[in-house]
Protein backbone atom coordinates (compact mmCIF):
# COMPACT_ATOMS: atom_id res chain seq x y z
CA UNK A 1 0.00 0.00 0.00
CA UNK A 2 1.35 3.80 -0.85
CA UNK A 3 2.19 5.81 1.93
CA UNK A 4 -0.38 8.56 2.84
CA UNK A 5 1.51 12.41 2.87
CA UNK A 6 0.34 15.60 3.24
CA UNK A 7 1.09 18.70 0.31
CA UNK A 8 0.49 21.93 -0.14
CA UNK A 9 -3.44 21.69 -0.50
CA UNK A 10 -3.62 20.29 2.82
CA UNK A 11 -5.28 16.88 1.69
CA UNK A 12 -3.32 13.40 2.10
CA UNK A 13 -2.67 11.73 -0.89
CA UNK A 14 -0.70 9.02 -2.05
CA UNK A 15 2.61 8.35 -3.79
CA UNK A 16 2.94 9.23 -7.57
CA UNK A 17 2.55 6.38 -9.77
CA UNK A 18 5.53 7.60 -11.70
CA UNK A 19 8.50 9.38 -10.31
CA UNK A 20 8.69 11.36 -13.37
CA UNK A 21 10.00 13.60 -15.11
CA UNK A 22 6.98 15.80 -15.15
CA UNK A 23 6.25 19.49 -16.87
CA UNK A 24 5.18 21.53 -14.43
CA UNK A 25 3.85 25.36 -14.39
CA UNK A 26 5.40 27.30 -11.50
CA UNK A 27 2.67 29.07 -9.29
CA UNK A 28 4.55 30.36 -6.09
CA UNK A 29 8.15 30.84 -6.31
CA UNK A 30 8.66 32.65 -2.97
CA UNK A 31 10.64 30.14 -0.09
CA UNK A 32 10.23 30.69 3.34
CA UNK A 33 13.34 28.32 3.42
CA UNK A 34 15.36 30.91 0.76
CA UNK A 35 16.90 27.56 -1.08
CA UNK A 36 15.13 28.15 -4.22
CA UNK A 37 12.03 25.91 -3.79
CA UNK A 38 9.29 26.37 -6.01
CA UNK A 39 5.53 25.28 -5.49
CA UNK A 40 4.39 23.89 -8.99
CA UNK A 41 1.24 22.67 -10.77
CA UNK A 42 1.97 19.25 -12.66
CA UNK A 43 0.42 19.98 -16.11
CA UNK A 44 -1.11 16.46 -16.33
CA UNK A 45 -2.88 16.13 -13.35
CA UNK A 46 -2.99 13.41 -10.93
CA UNK A 47 -6.10 11.62 -10.70
CA UNK A 48 -9.73 13.34 -10.71
CA UNK A 49 -8.70 17.02 -10.40
CA UNK A 50 -10.67 20.09 -10.98
CA UNK A 51 -9.37 23.59 -11.63
CA UNK A 52 -10.23 24.09 -7.76
CA UNK A 53 -9.16 21.50 -6.78
CA UNK A 54 -5.22 20.63 -8.68
CA UNK A 55 -2.91 19.37 -6.69
CA UNK A 56 0.08 21.32 -6.22
CA UNK A 57 3.91 20.37 -5.03
CA UNK A 58 6.66 21.68 -3.17
CA UNK A 59 9.51 20.71 -4.95
CA UNK A 60 13.18 21.76 -4.28
CA UNK A 61 15.96 23.23 -6.23
CA UNK A 62 18.11 20.59 -8.03
CA UNK A 63 21.68 22.28 -8.47
CA UNK A 64 23.44 21.05 -11.43
CA UNK A 65 26.74 21.66 -8.53
CA UNK A 66 26.63 22.36 -4.94
CA UNK A 67 29.14 21.65 -1.83
CA UNK A 68 29.13 21.70 1.59
CA UNK A 69 32.08 21.20 3.87
CA UNK A 70 31.12 17.94 6.44
CA UNK A 71 29.30 19.14 9.40
CA UNK A 72 30.61 15.85 11.38
CA UNK A 73 33.97 17.56 11.62
CA UNK A 74 33.36 20.96 12.36
CA UNK A 75 33.61 22.80 15.97
CA UNK A 76 30.93 24.03 17.57
CA UNK A 77 31.50 27.84 18.18
CA UNK A 78 28.90 29.87 16.33
CA UNK A 79 31.70 32.56 16.42
CA UNK A 80 34.12 31.09 14.75
CA UNK A 81 34.46 31.12 11.08
CA UNK A 82 36.98 28.15 11.32
CA UNK A 83 34.67 26.27 12.60
CA UNK A 84 31.25 26.48 10.85
CA UNK A 85 30.62 24.88 7.35
CA UNK A 86 31.23 26.58 4.09
CA UNK A 87 29.36 26.05 0.52
CA UNK A 88 29.94 26.71 -2.42
CA UNK A 89 28.51 26.32 -5.98
CA UNK A 90 26.56 26.58 -8.78
CA UNK A 91 23.20 29.26 -8.24
CA UNK A 92 20.29 30.59 -10.38
CA UNK A 93 17.66 32.38 -9.14
CA UNK A 94 14.47 30.78 -9.45
CA UNK A 95 11.99 31.29 -12.36
CA UNK A 96 8.93 33.71 -12.57
CA UNK A 97 5.03 32.39 -11.92
CA UNK A 98 4.20 30.99 -15.32
CA UNK A 99 7.59 29.69 -16.36
CA UNK A 100 7.94 25.77 -17.01
CA UNK A 101 9.77 23.65 -15.40
CA UNK A 102 11.00 19.88 -15.35
CA UNK A 103 10.33 17.96 -12.04
CA UNK A 104 11.01 14.82 -10.68
CA UNK A 105 9.95 12.79 -7.31
CA UNK A 106 12.71 10.39 -5.63
CA UNK A 107 10.65 7.17 -5.83
CA UNK A 108 7.40 8.71 -6.69
CA UNK A 109 7.33 10.42 -2.96
CA UNK A 110 5.21 14.09 -3.43
CA UNK A 111 7.40 15.16 -0.37
CA UNK A 112 10.58 14.71 -2.32
CA UNK A 113 10.42 16.74 -5.28
CA UNK A 114 13.24 18.55 -7.46
CA UNK A 115 12.71 20.88 -10.13
CA UNK A 116 16.10 20.13 -11.81
CA UNK A 117 15.64 22.50 -14.87
CA UNK A 118 13.75 25.00 -17.10
CA UNK A 119 11.10 24.74 -20.12
CA UNK A 120 11.60 27.47 -23.07
CA UNK A 121 8.31 29.40 -24.12
CA UNK A 122 7.74 28.58 -27.84
CA UNK A 123 9.98 31.80 -29.37
CA UNK A 124 10.72 33.42 -26.08
CA UNK A 125 14.55 33.36 -26.45
CA UNK A 126 15.05 36.46 -28.37
CA UNK A 127 16.41 38.37 -25.39
CA UNK A 128 18.57 35.56 -24.37
CA UNK A 129 21.51 35.77 -23.05
CA UNK A 130 22.14 39.53 -24.09
CA UNK A 131 19.28 41.82 -25.11
CA UNK A 132 20.52 42.23 -28.65
CA UNK A 133 19.56 44.57 -31.08
CA UNK A 134 16.37 44.32 -33.40
CA UNK A 135 15.81 45.68 -36.53
CA UNK A 136 12.68 44.50 -36.18
CA UNK A 137 12.11 47.00 -33.07
CA UNK A 138 8.92 49.17 -33.12
CA UNK A 139 8.71 52.44 -34.84
CA UNK A 140 7.69 54.20 -31.47
CA UNK A 141 8.65 53.67 -28.12
CA UNK A 142 6.87 54.38 -25.10
CA UNK A 143 8.58 56.84 -23.04
CA UNK A 144 10.15 56.56 -19.85
CA UNK A 145 12.01 57.98 -16.83
CA UNK A 146 13.49 56.52 -13.64
CA UNK A 147 9.96 56.74 -12.02
CA UNK A 148 7.19 55.97 -14.46
CA UNK A 149 6.12 54.42 -17.77
CA UNK A 150 4.41 57.62 -19.40
CA UNK A 151 1.63 57.29 -21.63
CA UNK A 152 2.92 59.05 -24.41
CA UNK A 153 4.92 57.50 -27.42
CA UNK A 154 7.35 58.50 -29.81
CA UNK A 155 9.27 57.61 -32.61
CA UNK A 156 11.83 55.12 -31.99
CA UNK A 157 14.21 57.12 -34.38
CA UNK A 158 13.56 60.39 -32.99
CA UNK A 159 14.00 59.34 -29.11
CA UNK A 160 17.06 56.93 -30.03
CA UNK A 161 18.84 58.17 -32.96
CA UNK A 162 17.93 55.00 -34.67
CA UNK A 163 16.07 52.49 -35.12
CA UNK A 164 18.19 49.49 -34.16
CA UNK A 165 18.05 49.13 -30.67
CA UNK A 166 17.44 46.32 -28.29
CA UNK A 167 14.21 44.93 -28.50
CA UNK A 168 12.30 42.58 -25.71
CA UNK A 169 10.19 39.43 -26.79
CA UNK A 170 7.45 39.45 -29.74
CA UNK A 171 3.87 39.70 -27.85
CA UNK A 172 3.10 36.20 -28.12
CA UNK A 173 -0.54 37.18 -27.84
CA UNK A 174 -0.24 38.80 -31.50
CA UNK A 175 0.53 35.58 -33.16
CA UNK A 176 -2.67 34.17 -31.98
CA UNK A 177 -3.26 30.96 -30.49
CA UNK A 178 -4.26 27.89 -32.54
CA UNK A 179 -2.66 29.75 -35.81
CA UNK A 180 -2.18 27.51 -38.83
CA UNK A 181 0.98 28.62 -39.82
CA UNK A 182 3.53 26.58 -39.10
CA UNK A 183 7.09 28.16 -37.94
CA UNK A 184 5.93 32.13 -38.31
CA UNK A 185 8.94 34.32 -39.48
CA UNK A 186 8.95 35.46 -35.92
CA UNK A 187 11.94 37.45 -35.80
CA UNK A 188 10.87 39.61 -38.47
CA UNK A 189 7.98 40.63 -36.38
CA UNK A 190 8.31 44.03 -34.21
CA UNK A 191 9.36 43.55 -30.90
CA UNK A 192 9.19 46.46 -28.27
CA UNK A 193 12.04 48.41 -27.44
CA UNK A 194 13.83 47.66 -24.38
CA UNK A 195 14.86 49.70 -21.31
CA UNK A 196 18.02 49.11 -21.89
CA UNK A 197 18.19 51.43 -25.03
CA UNK A 198 17.60 54.83 -22.95
CA UNK A 199 20.98 53.75 -20.50
CA UNK A 200 22.81 52.65 -24.21
CA UNK A 201 21.49 56.22 -25.18
CA UNK A 202 22.44 58.42 -22.07
CA UNK A 203 26.04 56.58 -22.20
CA UNK A 204 26.45 57.86 -25.72
CA UNK A 205 26.75 54.22 -27.41
CA UNK A 206 23.38 53.60 -28.68
CA UNK A 207 24.63 53.94 -32.42
CA UNK A 208 27.84 52.23 -31.55
CA UNK A 209 27.58 48.55 -32.86
CA UNK A 210 30.76 47.70 -31.36
CA UNK A 211 30.47 49.20 -27.70
CA UNK A 212 26.62 49.82 -27.44
CA UNK A 213 24.03 47.49 -29.77
CA UNK A 214 24.82 44.19 -30.69
CA UNK A 215 23.29 41.14 -32.26
CA UNK A 216 24.36 38.61 -29.46
CA UNK A 217 21.09 36.57 -29.21
CA UNK A 218 20.27 33.14 -29.29
CA UNK A 219 18.00 33.58 -32.30
CA UNK A 220 20.33 34.65 -34.59
CA UNK A 221 21.50 31.71 -36.34
CA UNK A 222 20.86 28.05 -35.56
CA UNK A 223 22.12 25.67 -34.24
CA UNK A 224 23.51 29.04 -32.25
CA UNK A 225 27.08 30.37 -32.12
CA UNK A 226 25.97 32.57 -28.94
CA UNK A 227 26.50 31.43 -25.29
CA UNK A 228 25.98 33.35 -21.97
CA UNK A 229 23.79 33.67 -18.83
CA UNK A 230 20.95 36.94 -18.58
CA UNK A 231 19.60 37.59 -15.02
CA UNK A 232 15.48 38.65 -15.28
CA UNK A 233 16.58 42.02 -13.62
CA UNK A 234 15.05 43.63 -10.50
CA UNK A 235 10.82 43.60 -10.59
CA UNK A 236 9.89 46.94 -12.23
CA UNK A 237 7.72 48.33 -9.87
CA UNK A 238 7.42 52.09 -11.36
CA UNK A 239 4.44 53.67 -11.64
CA UNK A 240 2.49 51.97 -14.91
CA UNK A 241 4.46 49.61 -14.92
CA UNK A 242 2.47 46.53 -15.84
CA UNK A 243 0.69 44.20 -12.97
CA UNK A 244 -1.03 40.78 -12.68
CA UNK A 245 -2.73 38.26 -10.44
CA UNK A 246 -0.89 35.73 -9.50
CA UNK A 247 -0.49 32.59 -7.23
CA UNK A 248 -2.58 29.51 -6.03
CA UNK A 249 -5.76 29.80 -7.41
CA UNK A 250 -7.18 29.96 -3.87
CA UNK A 251 -4.89 32.70 -2.68
CA UNK A 252 -4.18 35.11 -5.78
CA UNK A 253 -2.76 38.75 -5.24
CA UNK A 254 -2.27 41.44 -8.05
CA UNK A 255 1.72 41.93 -8.01
CA UNK A 256 4.26 44.17 -10.35
CA UNK A 257 5.10 41.10 -12.85
CA UNK A 258 6.98 42.77 -15.32
CA UNK A 259 11.14 42.87 -15.31
CA UNK A 260 13.84 45.73 -15.97
CA UNK A 261 15.86 43.30 -17.75
CA UNK A 262 19.46 42.48 -15.59
CA UNK A 263 22.95 41.77 -15.93
CA UNK A 264 24.16 39.62 -19.17
CA UNK A 265 26.96 37.80 -19.92
CA UNK A 266 27.79 36.71 -22.99
CA UNK A 267 30.18 34.76 -25.05
CA UNK A 268 29.54 34.99 -29.19
CA UNK A 269 31.79 33.02 -31.39
CA UNK A 270 30.72 35.22 -34.16
CA UNK A 271 28.59 35.11 -36.90
CA UNK A 272 29.98 33.77 -39.42
CA UNK A 273 27.67 34.81 -42.27
CA UNK A 274 30.02 38.23 -41.93
CA UNK A 275 33.00 38.01 -42.62
CA UNK A 276 35.53 41.23 -42.01
CA UNK A 277 37.38 42.19 -45.08
CA UNK A 278 40.40 43.67 -43.31
CA UNK A 279 42.40 42.49 -40.39
CA UNK A 280 41.14 45.43 -37.73
CA UNK A 281 44.25 46.51 -37.59
CA UNK A 282 44.56 47.13 -41.57
CA UNK A 283 41.24 48.58 -42.14
CA UNK A 284 38.26 49.91 -41.90
CA UNK A 285 34.90 47.63 -40.14
CA UNK A 286 33.80 46.66 -43.52
CA UNK A 287 32.23 42.84 -43.70
CA UNK A 288 31.76 40.35 -46.54
CA UNK A 289 28.04 38.69 -46.76
CA UNK A 290 28.40 35.24 -47.57
CA UNK A 291 25.07 34.94 -48.17
CA UNK A 292 24.81 37.22 -50.91
CA UNK A 293 27.87 35.48 -52.29
CA UNK A 294 30.65 37.85 -51.68
CA UNK A 295 33.84 35.87 -51.05
CA UNK A 296 36.53 39.05 -49.49
CA UNK A 297 35.87 38.49 -45.80
CA UNK A 298 38.56 36.80 -43.72
CA UNK A 299 37.10 33.45 -42.27
CA UNK A 300 38.90 34.35 -38.78
CA UNK A 301 36.52 37.57 -38.38
CA UNK A 302 33.47 36.47 -37.94
CA UNK A 303 31.06 39.54 -36.86
CA UNK A 304 30.57 40.39 -33.67
CA UNK A 305 32.73 37.40 -31.85
CA UNK A 306 33.05 39.20 -28.63
CA UNK A 307 33.36 38.09 -24.66
CA UNK A 308 30.97 40.90 -23.14
CA UNK A 309 29.65 40.84 -19.49
CA UNK A 310 27.53 44.03 -18.58
CA UNK A 311 25.30 45.40 -15.95
CA UNK A 312 21.46 46.24 -15.86
CA UNK A 313 22.54 49.88 -15.66
CA UNK A 314 25.20 50.18 -18.24
CA UNK A 315 28.69 48.93 -16.24
CA UNK A 316 30.51 47.23 -19.34
CA UNK A 317 33.63 45.22 -19.96
CA UNK A 318 34.12 44.07 -23.41
CA UNK A 319 37.10 41.96 -25.17
CA UNK A 320 35.95 42.07 -28.89
CA UNK A 321 37.75 39.46 -31.45
CA UNK A 322 35.82 40.87 -34.75
CA UNK A 323 37.09 44.73 -33.77
CA UNK A 324 40.50 43.61 -31.70
CA UNK A 325 40.12 45.72 -28.70
CA UNK A 326 39.13 45.71 -25.28
CA UNK A 327 36.86 48.25 -23.67
CA UNK A 328 35.90 49.14 -20.01
CA UNK A 329 33.03 51.66 -19.24
CA UNK A 330 31.04 53.16 -16.32
CA UNK A 331 27.48 53.06 -17.22
CA UNK A 332 27.08 57.17 -17.84
CA UNK A 333 30.35 56.48 -20.56
CA UNK A 334 31.51 59.70 -18.25
CA UNK A 335 34.71 57.36 -17.63
CA UNK A 336 36.24 54.30 -19.78
CA UNK A 337 39.28 53.06 -21.20
CA UNK A 338 40.09 51.46 -24.70
CA UNK A 339 42.86 49.04 -25.56
CA UNK A 340 42.90 48.97 -29.92
CA UNK A 341 44.65 46.64 -31.90
CA UNK A 342 46.93 49.71 -33.02
CA UNK A 343 48.67 49.24 -29.76
CA UNK A 344 47.10 52.09 -28.41
CA UNK A 345 45.26 53.16 -25.06
CA UNK A 346 42.64 55.72 -24.78
CA UNK A 347 41.44 57.08 -21.34
CA UNK A 348 38.81 59.29 -20.96
CA UNK A 349 37.11 60.56 -17.54
CA UNK A 350 34.56 63.71 -17.41
CA UNK A 351 36.16 64.55 -13.76
CA UNK A 352 40.09 63.54 -12.74
CA UNK A 353 42.47 60.97 -12.84
CA UNK A 354 43.95 60.14 -10.30
CA UNK A 355 46.91 58.00 -10.47
CA UNK A 356 49.14 57.00 -7.11
CA UNK A 357 52.36 54.76 -6.20
CA UNK A 358 54.11 54.37 -2.71
CA UNK A 359 57.43 53.38 -4.56
CA UNK A 360 58.23 55.57 -8.21
CA UNK A 361 56.03 56.59 -11.02
CA UNK A 362 57.69 56.35 -14.46
CA UNK A 363 56.97 57.96 -18.07
CA UNK A 364 58.78 56.38 -20.72
CA UNK A 365 58.06 57.75 -24.55
CA UNK A 366 60.69 56.23 -27.31
CA UNK A 367 58.78 59.41 -29.10
CA UNK A 368 57.18 62.62 -27.74
CA UNK A 369 55.64 63.06 -24.55
CA UNK A 370 52.74 65.49 -24.87
CA UNK A 371 51.07 67.21 -21.90
CA UNK A 372 48.12 69.98 -22.36
CA UNK A 373 45.55 71.54 -20.06
CA UNK A 374 42.76 73.61 -20.49
CA UNK A 375 43.63 75.76 -17.14
CA UNK A 376 47.09 75.26 -15.39
CA UNK A 377 50.05 72.52 -15.20
CA UNK A 378 50.76 71.89 -11.61
CA UNK A 379 54.40 69.97 -10.84
CA UNK A 380 55.28 69.80 -6.66
CA UNK A 381 57.92 67.68 -5.78
CA UNK A 382 58.89 67.42 -1.80
CA UNK A 383 62.51 67.74 -2.84
CA UNK A 384 64.46 68.21 -6.10
CA UNK A 385 63.16 68.38 -9.67
CA UNK A 386 65.38 68.20 -12.53
CA UNK A 387 64.18 68.10 -16.02
CA UNK A 388 67.03 66.81 -18.65
CA UNK A 389 67.19 67.00 -22.13
CA UNK A 390 70.45 66.34 -24.84
CA UNK A 391 68.79 68.64 -26.48
CA UNK A 392 67.43 71.83 -26.74
CA UNK A 393 64.75 73.09 -23.67
CA UNK A 394 62.54 75.59 -25.10
CA UNK A 395 60.02 77.20 -22.53
CA UNK A 396 57.58 79.31 -23.93
CA UNK A 397 54.83 81.40 -23.04
CA UNK A 398 52.13 83.80 -24.94
CA UNK A 399 52.17 85.86 -21.57
CA UNK A 400 54.95 85.85 -18.82
CA UNK A 401 57.27 83.16 -17.79
CA UNK A 402 58.27 83.36 -13.92
CA UNK A 403 61.03 81.85 -11.99
CA UNK A 404 60.46 82.03 -8.41
CA UNK A 405 63.53 80.57 -5.87
CA UNK A 406 62.87 81.19 -2.57
CA UNK A 407 66.49 80.56 -1.57
CA UNK A 408 69.32 80.99 -4.73
CA UNK A 409 68.53 80.96 -8.37
CA UNK A 410 70.91 79.47 -10.62
CA UNK A 411 71.41 79.49 -14.37
CA UNK A 412 74.65 77.88 -15.69
CA UNK A 413 75.87 77.38 -19.59
CA UNK A 414 78.51 75.13 -20.11
CA UNK A 415 78.52 77.72 -23.46
CA UNK A 416 76.62 81.04 -24.23
CA UNK A 417 74.44 82.11 -21.58
CA UNK A 418 71.92 84.56 -23.95
CA UNK A 419 68.77 86.91 -22.43
CA UNK A 420 67.00 88.40 -25.11
CA UNK A 421 63.64 90.40 -25.09
CA UNK A 422 62.05 92.56 -27.42
CA UNK A 423 61.20 95.22 -24.78
CA UNK A 424 62.70 95.55 -21.30
CA UNK A 425 64.60 92.85 -19.15
CA UNK A 426 64.30 93.55 -15.90
CA UNK A 427 66.85 91.80 -13.09
CA UNK A 428 66.39 92.87 -9.46
CA UNK A 429 67.75 91.01 -6.59
CA UNK A 430 69.73 91.13 -3.61
CA UNK A 431 72.77 89.49 -4.63
CA UNK A 432 73.16 88.89 -8.79
CA UNK A 433 75.80 86.71 -10.26
CA UNK A 434 76.22 85.56 -14.03
CA UNK A 435 78.72 82.89 -14.58
CA UNK A 436 79.91 81.38 -17.96
CA UNK A 437 82.58 81.30 -20.96
CA UNK A 438 80.15 83.87 -22.79
CA UNK A 439 77.40 85.92 -21.44
CA UNK A 440 75.15 87.73 -23.62
CA UNK A 441 72.48 89.87 -22.92
CA UNK A 442 70.59 91.72 -25.63
CA UNK A 443 67.75 93.46 -25.72
CA UNK A 444 66.08 95.87 -28.03
CA UNK A 445 64.93 98.11 -25.84
CA UNK A 446 65.97 98.95 -22.30
CA UNK A 447 68.00 96.46 -20.06
CA UNK A 448 68.00 97.13 -16.26
CA UNK A 449 70.01 94.87 -13.93
CA UNK A 450 68.98 95.90 -10.54
CA UNK A 451 70.61 94.71 -7.19
CA UNK A 452 69.97 96.10 -3.49
CA UNK A 453 73.30 94.32 -2.64
CA UNK A 454 76.24 93.14 -4.18
CA UNK A 455 76.16 93.07 -8.06
CA UNK A 456 78.44 90.33 -9.66
CA UNK A 457 79.36 89.95 -13.48
CA UNK A 458 82.00 87.17 -13.69
CA UNK A 459 82.85 85.88 -17.17
CA UNK A 460 85.65 84.87 -19.46
CA UNK A 461 84.17 86.64 -21.70
CA UNK A 462 81.35 89.43 -20.88
CA UNK A 463 78.83 91.35 -23.73
CA UNK A 464 76.38 93.34 -22.77
CA UNK A 465 74.81 95.40 -25.28
CA UNK A 466 71.65 97.01 -25.69
CA UNK A 467 69.98 98.45 -28.82
CA UNK A 468 68.81 101.48 -26.18
CA UNK A 469 69.86 102.00 -22.54
CA UNK A 470 72.07 99.69 -20.47
CA UNK A 471 71.87 100.37 -16.97
CA UNK A 472 73.35 98.62 -14.07
CA UNK A 473 72.39 99.52 -10.54
CA UNK A 474 73.82 98.41 -7.19
CA UNK A 475 72.38 99.29 -3.79
CA UNK A 476 76.04 98.42 -2.86
CA UNK A 477 79.16 97.22 -4.76
CA UNK A 478 79.28 96.67 -8.78
CA UNK A 479 82.32 93.98 -8.96
CA UNK A 480 84.34 93.70 -12.43
CA UNK A 481 87.05 91.64 -11.75
CA UNK A 482 90.76 91.41 -13.06
CA UNK A 483 91.46 89.97 -16.34
CA UNK A 484 87.43 90.96 -17.03
CA UNK A 485 87.18 93.23 -20.20
CA UNK A 486 84.47 96.08 -20.46
CA UNK A 487 83.28 98.47 -23.30
CA UNK A 488 81.81 101.26 -21.96
CA UNK A 489 79.51 103.55 -24.56
CA UNK A 490 78.06 106.33 -22.40
CA UNK A 491 76.32 109.28 -23.20
CA UNK A 492 79.00 111.42 -24.79
CA UNK A 493 80.33 114.64 -23.01
CA UNK A 494 78.57 117.26 -24.27
CA UNK A 495 80.22 119.45 -27.11
CA UNK A 496 78.14 122.41 -26.07
CA UNK A 497 75.51 123.33 -23.99
CA UNK A 498 72.74 122.41 -27.02
CA UNK A 499 74.36 118.86 -27.46
CA UNK A 500 71.89 115.63 -26.98
CA UNK A 501 72.59 114.06 -23.83
CA UNK A 502 68.71 112.58 -22.96
CA UNK A 503 69.41 108.70 -23.27
CA UNK A 504 67.32 108.75 -19.85
CA UNK A 505 64.62 110.38 -18.16
CA UNK A 506 67.18 112.24 -15.81
CA UNK A 507 69.82 112.72 -18.99
CA UNK A 508 73.32 111.97 -17.71
CA UNK A 509 75.44 115.24 -16.45
CA UNK A 510 78.43 116.43 -15.65
CA UNK A 511 78.56 114.70 -12.29
CA UNK A 512 77.41 111.54 -13.88
CA UNK A 513 80.62 111.73 -16.56
CA UNK A 514 82.70 112.31 -13.44
CA UNK A 515 81.52 109.10 -11.86
CA UNK A 516 82.22 107.15 -14.72
CA UNK A 517 85.76 108.61 -15.13
CA UNK A 518 86.34 107.83 -11.08
CA UNK A 519 85.26 104.04 -11.96
CA UNK A 520 87.57 103.67 -15.27
CA UNK A 521 90.23 104.66 -12.90
CA UNK A 522 89.75 101.92 -10.54
CA UNK A 523 89.71 99.26 -13.37
CA UNK A 524 92.91 100.55 -14.74
CA UNK A 525 94.20 99.79 -10.62
CA UNK A 526 92.21 96.56 -10.92
CA UNK A 527 94.16 95.37 -14.00
CA UNK A 528 90.27 95.36 -15.51
CA UNK A 529 91.09 96.21 -19.52
CA UNK A 530 88.52 98.50 -20.71
CA UNK A 531 87.49 100.24 -23.90
CA UNK A 532 85.58 103.49 -24.20
CA UNK A 533 84.13 105.38 -26.28
CA UNK A 534 83.20 109.09 -26.10
CA UNK A 535 82.92 112.56 -27.61
CA UNK A 536 86.70 114.43 -28.11
CA UNK A 537 86.26 116.99 -25.50
CA UNK A 538 88.93 118.87 -22.95
CA UNK A 539 86.67 116.86 -20.27
CA UNK A 540 87.24 113.77 -21.63
CA UNK A 541 90.99 114.32 -22.58
CA UNK A 542 91.67 115.49 -19.32
CA UNK A 543 90.48 112.92 -17.56
CA UNK A 544 92.64 110.07 -19.44
CA UNK A 545 95.62 111.43 -20.21
CA UNK A 546 98.97 109.69 -21.85
CA UNK A 547 100.90 107.56 -21.14
CA UNK A 548 98.58 106.20 -18.55
CA UNK A 549 95.24 105.71 -21.23
CA UNK A 550 96.16 105.69 -24.89
CA UNK A 551 93.60 107.65 -26.54
CA UNK A 552 92.52 107.20 -31.05
CA UNK A 553 91.06 110.27 -32.69
CA UNK A 554 88.20 108.89 -35.54
CA UNK A 555 86.09 110.74 -37.44
CA UNK A 556 82.54 109.57 -37.44
CA UNK A 557 78.73 110.70 -38.58
CA UNK A 558 76.52 111.71 -35.51
CA UNK A 559 72.97 110.97 -36.75
CA UNK A 560 70.81 110.94 -33.57
CA UNK A 561 68.62 114.10 -33.27
CA UNK A 562 70.93 115.71 -35.72
CA UNK A 563 69.07 118.90 -38.09
CA UNK A 564 72.45 117.67 -40.47
CA UNK A 565 72.56 113.49 -40.55
CA UNK A 566 75.67 113.61 -42.72
CA UNK A 567 77.53 115.95 -40.79
CA UNK A 568 80.73 114.31 -38.83
CA UNK A 569 82.82 115.05 -35.88
CA UNK A 570 85.22 113.79 -34.00
CA UNK A 571 85.04 110.40 -31.09
CA UNK A 572 87.69 109.26 -29.59
CA UNK A 573 88.60 105.52 -28.19
CA UNK A 574 90.34 105.31 -25.04
CA UNK A 575 92.24 101.94 -23.89
CA UNK A 576 93.70 101.24 -20.70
Amino acid sequence: MADSVRVTNDNPITNLDSPGPHLARVINNIDPMRQGGLEVELLLPVGAQDAANRQLYVVKYLSPFYGVTDVGVNGSDPKDYNQTQKSYGFWFVPPDTGSLVMVIFINGNPGQGYWMGCVQDVYMNYMIPGLAASKAASDQAREQDDKQWKESTKSTKELYGTDFVPTGEINRKSIGEGESTINPNIDAMTKPVHPITQVLTDQGTITDTVRGTHTSSSRRETPSNVFGISTPGPIDKRSNAQKGRIGRIDNQINKFVSRLGGHTFIMDDGNDRLLRKYKPSEGPPEYADVEKGETDGLVEFPHDESFRIRTRTGHQILMHNSEDLIYITNATGSAWIELTSQGKIDIYAADSVSIRTESDFNFVADRDINLSAGRSINLHAQSRTNINSIDIVNIQSDASVYLNASSNLNIKATGKLQMSGDSNIDMKTQSFKLGSSTTDILTAGLTHITSLGNLEIKSGNTLISSAGNTEMLSGSNTKITANDFAYLDPPYAPENDTSFVSYTADGFNLDSHKALFKICGEMKAKNVKMLMSNAEVKLVKDAFPAPTYTTKIISCRRAIHSKEPSARTNEVLITN
